[in-house]
């Protein structure tokens, strides 16, 4: 059983989670933007169940007023849709949408859809015993909502391989896990030179990131890399460098010519030396087995 207790420390590099973007075309969300204008593109993105942005829009309404009830209860769900799928189960997103539940419900305790689906969240934990304190709050106020949350906690099984039907499991990967930090060992390969690190395992960080040691130690050449800006989750913007790999090998996986931004660690140590993003793990189907502390990789 996975302790339901949130690392309360914040880390920098984790400030970049699903609001670091390279600039590209992709559609971004304006400074000018009012908080209706954001919650109105925030439910366009959800309803096309584009939940990366639609999480950006919706942190940025409640940058705007943290007293909005309904975008909490959708990055709730836009976490809570791209933390647990047919692809892959990541505690550190399903975590986030644990807080904006909460937080939805410190503004409304009777709210039966931020119950039920934070009931969900927590099945997607493996925290039954927190699913069903949830459904016995819903019997008292959505009798029909708690059917379902019912339903769905008497189907439950903790699963102990990648829970697709027939998927042969190739091999699995050792990983460190610090509350619901998953710690993933990574082989990065440059000019002849092949460096390990750790990186934090994130569903949200769009590109995968290092920091100027990991980058000095495979001797990369940063004066000459390509500058962009990445946008941490305050709304502020850092400065990235674009580089290239010859490879990024993580478990069973390799991808050659692998491109990922440096960005420059400031503040507190921490435990990890960037972050694997869903540039690498978008099509790869895994599990976290966080009992044996590994990833469970599938078959694609």
């Amino acid at each position: 059983m996975i302790s339901s207790t949130i690392a309360s420390k914040k880390f920098v590099f984790y400030m970049l989670l699903l609001s670091l973007f390279i600039t590209t075309p992709m559609p971004l969300i304006a400074e000018e933007n009012t908080e209706e204008e954001s919650m109105n593109r925030g439910s366009v993105y959800f309803g096309d169940e584009d939940y990366v942005n639609a999480i950006k829009a919706f942190l940025r309404v409640i940058r705007l007023n943290a007293s909005n009830e309904n975008a909490y209860k959708l990055l709730g769900i836009s976490y809570l849709r791209l933390g647990d799928n047919d692809v892959m189960t990541d505690p550190e997103t399903l975590s986030k949408a644990e807080d904006a539940f909460k937080n939805a419900l410190r503004l409304n305790s009777g709210n039966a859809e931020v119950h039920y689906n934070l009931g969900l969240t927590y099945l997607a934990l493996y925290e039954k015993d927190a699913a069903v304190r949830e459904h016995e709050i819903l019997e008292r106020i959505d009798h029909k909502l708690a059917e379902a949350l019912l339903a769905r906690i008497n189907d439950f099984k903790a699963p102990n391989v990648y829970r697709k039907t027939g998927e042969i499991l190739s091999r699995n990967l050792n990983v460190i896990i610090v509350g619901r930090q998953v710690l993933v060992p990574v082989t990065l390969s440059h000019g002849g030179t092949a460096v390990d690190a750790l990186l934090l395992l994130d569903t949200g960080a769009s590109i995968t990131t290092i920091n100027c040691e990991i980058a000095s130690r495979l001797n990369m050449d940063l004066d000459k890399a390509p500058r962009t800006l990445a946008q941490v989750v305050g709304g502020g913007l850092v400065e990235a460098k674009l580089v290239m790999l010859q490879s990024l090998a993580v478990g069973p996986h390799e991808k050659s010519d692998f491109q990922l931004a440096v960005i420059e660690h400031r503040g507190p140590p921490v435990n990890f030396e960037g972050l694997l993003g869903m540039d690498f793990l978008r099509d790869i189907r895994y599990h976290i087995d966080f009992d044996r502390r590994v990833i469970e990789f599938g078959s694609r």
